[in-house]
Order: structure tokens, then C-alpha cells, then sequence
């Protein structure tokens, strides 16, 4: 047996190896049968039983030796790791940020009331102001230094989200006490609600009578609750309300008038919330004493016959600025093209519209509108490319999406920004955006300076996506653009957006590449 020392600590001086052991293949032999041993073997092996004792308490001890030299170094270990990581938790930089900065990354925690502006809310948001997990709550449970700060930052506490399915398990007495401390640390400042619950008797509920005491405060409000719920805030002034969301599941009767919000002087933002085809925003919004005058942006969900939209004449939103219509699954063809005819807003500058994925587009006539040639920021959401019907005839139909949002966009001259989402878009689409001659009459969205379709997918024919996606941009650019067109007011292209799959340089040959870096020099291409 040979020994040999740790060039490092020393420690180790055991046995590296066994001279006196028969070769391994014999003893192994021996060990599968019962032959005995010859007589130099058993001198051998009996010289191993004599020496194994010493041998084997020589390796214990140097065992014991190494467990406890890592057994030490381990505990030095984490003595040093603890010490790095207290001096690291010590040394961080948010220890010195000064109060001010605190507070306003405090601030920018808070929940937005636009965020209950989702197709989440008609199901009711899971974030919930009294759960003490929650901001601006958890803030304040950190530190003490944490804890002064929130609790002298009052705007910290304006935002209050009451999600009432969660309070099912809560005592009346939990609900108000959190509740009372939320609108005492608010300081009175102005409040951001947003309420939601399917159960009809909230209406009840302790808090609901705290939160009819506040809504002298309330700036904005967004709600998801039942008719008969809401109705307990009838009589109420709201005359800080600047923007308004209203979802419903049930019905409303026609004839009947929630009278909640009879006073709203200052709503500028509308919003509804439908999830029942058999409810539109249209009724609904019929059946609240509004006072469209003062509303500046506006947003519906469509779920009923478009004929329902003139009975009473035309909609006049004088002061209207932004308008966002959804088409309900349920709805009739139609429903949001008439609701336009029957709109008159002639400040309206950005218009959304979101048509059902899978069906036919229908426009009716609007030609004659007044108000159409004023938009400036457009946004579709449709399926152009969509299976035809079986009664359908090919030929009768070649492409009726296509021809209609077309015949659409031919009247709305004066847009500047446009973006399509559009799983399928067909070439044709993007071949009449290509200006040609000095036709303007005819030009699709001539006043046109951004274009995105990033969220696109282009569908392939005889032609390849990125030729005519190249054809589009050089007819839209300063350089290419005729005479004819500049002199009649046409706008260059200044910023066009496409899809990852449609890189300008990854699928073009050399000289394709070139005539895209000319159009780049001018036109600011993005692909993402």
C-alpha cells in the first residue's frame, strides 16, 4: 500500500493503492464458486485479513479528517455567503433612493381605471382594492420607512377596485372597516372606481352605502353590475365624472329609464361592456338619461337589426372625437354600418371598428355621409378572406368583403393613420392601395401617411407579398408619386408597418433590395 499527501491541505496521507490483493479476475473466480484457494493465495488473502483491521480504522480516520474539514468549510461558507448577501441587501441602491423618487414609483404601481377597459371586465376583474395582498395594501407592509411613505401619499389610494363575488366570505365588518380606512387615507381627493358582481342583491351590501356617500369624488367609474345594483345610486350627483364604462348582462325593458346618472355634466369618455348577443350598447345607452353633448369619446358593442337605429332619426354627438364600435357574434350584417349612417358627429377624427371574425362585412350606402371625409386615424379589425356560403355563386360573390370595406375606405379621404388586423388579407387589397395616374378620385385613403399591418397575414397568388408590398410603398413615396397626384394634394407614405413575415430584406432578390433602400431613405419601414 503506498500513501501520499494533499498538495493542498495536508490532510490526506492514506493508501492510492493495494499491491497485496490476487488479481481481481481470480478473486473473482473464488467469489462465484466454492473451489478453495491454493496455497499462495491463501497466504495472501490471510496476510489481508491480518492487516485489514489496521488498514480499514487508518481510511475511518482519514474519512473523519476530510467530513470535518467540509464540514467547516461549509460553514464557512455560509457564514460568507450570509455576510455577501446582508452587505449586497445593505448596499442596494433603493435604500438610497430619496422619498420623492419613492413616491412616484409608488404611484406608477397603481392600477389605471382604463385598465377594466378589456374584453376581461365583462367577466369582472380579479384584481380586488381590499385584499391586502394587493397594492397600494402590500406597499405598506414592507417597511417602516415604506409604510410613511404610502400612508402620505393619498393619490396612492384613489384607485378602488370592489370585485363583491370575492367578498362572499368577508364579514360586513372586514368589508367596511377597509373600506372606511381606503377613503380616509384617499384624503378626498378624487376617486377612480371600478365595481363588478353578477349577484342582484349588492344593492344591499354596507359598502354600497359608503360609496353613494363618496360620489361627489368619483372621476371616473367603471362598473359591471346588475340594473337593479346600479339603480341604488339613483339620485346621486356625479359631477367630477369624466369617463363612464357600463357593462350589463341582462336585459334593460325599453321602456324602461334608469335615471342613475341624470347628472354627469362632465362625462367625455363612454364605455360599454356587453357579453349577451341578445343586449347592445344601443339599447342600453337609450335607456340612460345622457347627455350626449358633452361625450368626446365613445365606445359600443352592437347586438341588434341595424332598422333599430332609425326610429328615432339621427345620433348627434356634437363634440365627439373618438369613436370605437365592436359587432356582437350575435348581431345582424349590417348593425355597425347603420349605426354610422345614423351618426352625426362632425369633429369625430378617430374611428375603430371590429367586425366579427368569419363573416361577411355589410356597409350600407354611406356616400351621402358628411362626416366620414374628417377622419384621421382608422383601425379595422375583420376577416376579408372568408369561406363563401354553399347558396352562394362564386361569380355572384367573387370577393364581397374585399369590394365593401374598399367602397368604405374610398369615402374616408382624409385618414392619415390606418391599421388593419387581418388574419387572411387578399393581394387585391394591397393592389388598391397602389396609386397610379393621376386618378385621386379613385385612390384608396389618399391622405394617407402611416399604414399598419403588421398584425396581418397576406395571402399568395401570382404575385409575392413583398413585390406588391414594394409596388405599394414606391407608389406611395414622394420620389414615385406623379405629378398629377402631388399637385392634387395627395400625401407621401411616412411610416409603414409590416408583418415579420414580409422583411423587405430577408425575401428579395439584390435589385429588390435596392429600390427598398431608396423607398427607406424616405419612408420609415418597421417590421415587427
Amino acid at each position: 500500500m503506498s500513501q501520499v499527501s494533499c498538495p493542498t491541505c495536508g490532510i490526506l496521507n492514506g493508501p492510492t493503492s493495494f499491491s497485496e490483493t490476487p488479481t481481481s479476475l481470480r478473486v473473482l473466480d473464488l467469489l462465484s464458486t466454492n473451489i478453495p484457494p491454493h496455497d499462495a493465495e491463501v497466504a495472501d488473502l490471510r496476510q489481508i485479513v491480518q492487516n485489514s483491521s489496521a488498514l480499514v480504522q487508518s481510511l475511518q480516520d482519514h474519512i473523519n479528517k476530510v467530513q470535518d474539514t467540509l464540514s467547516s468549510l461549509r460553514s464557512l461558507h455560509e457564514t460568507a455567503s450570509r455576510r455577501l448577501a446582508d452587505a449586497k441587501c445593505i448596499l442596494h441602491p433603493i435604500r438610497s433612493l430619496p422619498r420623492d423618487i419613492l413616491s412616484e414609483i409608488f404611484l406608477s404601481c397603481t392600477p389605471i381605471a382604463d385598465e377594466t377597459d378589456s374584453e376581461a371586465f365583462e367577466y369582472g376583474p380579479t384584481f380586488d382594492t381590499l385584499c391586502p395582498r394587493n397594492h397600494p395594501w402590500n406597499l405598506s407592509h414592507v417597511c417602516r420607512t415604506w409604510r410613511e411613505i404610502t400612508l402620505s401619499l393619498p393619490r396612492l389610494w384613489t384607485t378602488v377596485y370592489l370585485n363583491f363575488e370575492q367578498y362572499k366570505q368577508l364579514s360586513y365588518r372586514q368589508c367596511i372597516f377597509k373600506s372606511i380606512l381606503l377613503f380616509e387615507r384617499s384624503a378626498n381627493l378624487d376617486l377612480s372606481l371600478a365595481l363588478t358582481s353578477d349577484e342582484n342583491g349588492i344593492a344591499h351590501h354596507p359598502l354600497m352605502g359608503y360609496l353613494e356617500a363618496s360620489t361627489m369624488r368619483w372621476r371616473a367609474l367603471h362598473c359591471r353590475i346588475p340594473t337593479s345594483s346600479l339603480q341604488a345610486f339613483s339620485g346621486c350627483t356625479f359631477p367630477l365624472l369624466e369617463e363612464l364604462g357600463v357593462g350589463c348582462r341582462e336585459g334593460i325593458d325599453p321602456a324602461t329609464t334608469v335615471d342613475v346618472f341624470s347628472h354627469v355634466p362632465n362625462v367625455r369618455t363612454l364605455k360599454f361592456y356587453m357579453s349577451d348577443g341578445t343586449i347592445d350598447s344601443y339599447s342600453v345607452l337609450s335607456s340612460f338619461p345622457w347627455n350626449p353633448p358633452s361625450i368626446e369619446e365613445l365606445t359600443l358593442t352592437l347586438g341588434v337589426l341595424f332598422s333599430e337605429f332609425r326610429r328615432d332619426g339621427f345620433v348627434t354627438l356634437a363634440v365627439l372625437k373618438h369613436l370605437e364600435i365592436n359587432e356582437h357574434e350575435y348581431a345582424d350584417p349590417g348593425c355597425l354600418s347603420a349605426f354610422l349612417d345614423a351618426l352625426r358627429a362632425p369633429f369625430l377624427r378617430r374611428l375603430a371598428l371590429t367586425f366579427v371574425p368569419g363573416r361577411h362585412i355589410f356597409f350600407v350606402d354611406l356616400s351621402s355621409h358628411p362626416d366620414l371625409g374628417r377622419i384621421t386615424s382608422l383601425h379595422i379589425r375583420c376577416s376579408m378572406a372568408i369561406a363563401l356560403d354553399d347558396e352562394e355563386d362564386d361569380e355572384e360573390y367573387p370577393n364581397r368583403n374585399l369590394e365593401m370595406l374598399l367602397k368604405f375606405l374610398r369615402l374616408a379621404t382624409g385618414v392619415e393613420e390606418f391599421q388593419l388586423v387581418d388574419n387572411d388579407v387578399p393581394p387585391d387589397f394591397l393592389r388598391a392601395f397602389i396609386l397610379e395616374g393621376t386618378e385621386i378620385d379613385a385612390a384608396v385613403l389618399p391622405s394617407l401617411r402611416k399604414l399598419d399591418i403588421h398584425e396581418c397575414e397576406i395571402m399568395h397568388d401570382d404575385a409575392e407579398p413583398n413585390a406588391l408590398l414594394l409596388a405599394l410603398a414606391e407608389s406611395r413615396s414622394t420620389i414615385h408619386m406623379s405629378v398629377g397626384l402631388r399637385d392634387r394634394l395627395c400625401k407621401a407614405l411616412h411610416t409603414f408597418r409590416l408583418p415579420k413575415s414580409c422583411h423587405p430584406f430577408q425575401h428579395s432578390d439584390d435589385e429588390d433590395k435596392h429600390r427598398w433602400t431608396n423607398v427607406a431613405n424616405e419612408i420609415e419601414i418597421v417590421c415587427s
